[in-house]
């Protein structure tokens, strides 16, 4: 029965490979993502700015832009001009809800 003999020749062991924790610890070592270099927030918690929405994000959010720096406004739309307060920032976006 060669057949059967094939088949337990698919399921030796496999041959070594890195595992995905060995892979994180090369990207990391090669300028992976924890190594991404930090640049300046034109924007920073707190803050009051004024930003033009200019798209929607997929969850309906207003997309803005401080600088090249993405801001979310919830409740913005394309267009309109507001004063908004930041409410978190991130390493590359920031959040902020529109002042009354």
């Amino acid at each position: 029965m060669p057949e059967e003999d094939n088949f337990d020749d698919q399921f030796d062991e496999p041959e070594e490979t890195e595992t995905p924790d060995e892979e994180a610890t090369d990207t990391e070592d090669a300028g992976g993502e924890d190594s991404e270099p930090e640049f300046d927030k034109p924007v920073s918690e707190g803050e009051t700015v004024e930003v033009e929405v200019e798209d929607l994000g997929e969850k309906g959010d207003g997309i803005a832009r401080v600088d090249g720096f993405v801001v979310f406004v919830p409740g913005g739309e394309v267009g309109e001009s507001y004063d908004v307060e930041v409410t978190s920032v991130g390493r590359k976006f920031a959040f902020a809800e529109i002042q009354e």
